[in-house]
């Protein structure tokens, strides 16, 4: 199953010649070569690959690799960033739109003034998360608002606070796509184990007392 799944998204996403129409398993065996599967195994994969989430069909038993997002052109890209602002939705990582398109960075570049790109971390792999620069944000703000905005104080305002603020908005937050913090402080020093020491004179324990003030 595995291998059928990246086969068809190495072909969907083929950089010089995507094919993005359906095959049957008969068309998928044979353009993979493999020839030796057992009636049992073909009759399971009939059964499962419909319910494989990486997987549509085109039509009735014409199987396809399916990209969490349709993004045909720059400009569908475009309208999926605008989307995911206007929703209060996170923004879209490079990781996932390499399972949609051929090639992200040629798609960027195309709509690079209605990008804003920031590095981070996702599942402690490097990534780069994509969000919508609207252009009708870019604006100066008065130098009387930014003092006035800076003697606010924030202090007193911790994580979960704020968090409760965007679930009342209804704004997601991206606890998921936050770079690893990079901790530059001293390692702690393991306590070392005391060794086990034989003690003495185990015979008169209860008998002695202190008597030193």
């Amino acid at each position: 199953m595995a291998r059928i799944v990246e086969y068809l998204r190495k072909r969907f996403l083929d950089k010089l010649n995507p094919l993005k129409w359906g095959l049957s398993l008969d068309e998928i065996l044979q353009e993979m070569q493999i020839y030796d599967l057992s009636k049992k195994t073909i009759q399971w994969l009939n059964e499962n690959l419909p319910k494989n989430p990486k997987i549509t069909q085109e039509e009735q038993g014409k199987y396809i690799f399916k990209p969490p997002y349709n993004i045909s052109n720059p400009s569908a890209l475009r309208n999926l960033l605008q989307k995911q602002m206007k929703s209060g939705e996170c923004g879209l990582l490079h990781s996932e739109l390499a399972e949609c398109i051929p090639d992200v960075e040629l798609f960027i570049s195309k709509i690079q003034q209605n990008v804003i790109s920031i590095s981070t971390q996702f599942n402690k792999r490097k990534d780069t998360v994509y969000f919508y620069n609207d252009p009708t944000h870019d604006y100066e703000l008065d130098e009387e608002f930014k003092a006035l905005w800076r003697t606010v104080p924030v202090n007193h305002l911790d994580d979960r606070r704020i968090e409760e603020y965007l679930k009342k908005h209804n704004i997601k937050s991206i606890k998921d796509i936050q770079p690893k913090s990079n901790n530059s402080g001293v390692p702690k020093r393991r306590a070392r184990k005391r060794a086990n020491v034989k003690q003495q004179n185990v015979h008169m324990d209860g008998i002695l007392e202190e008597y030193a003030e």
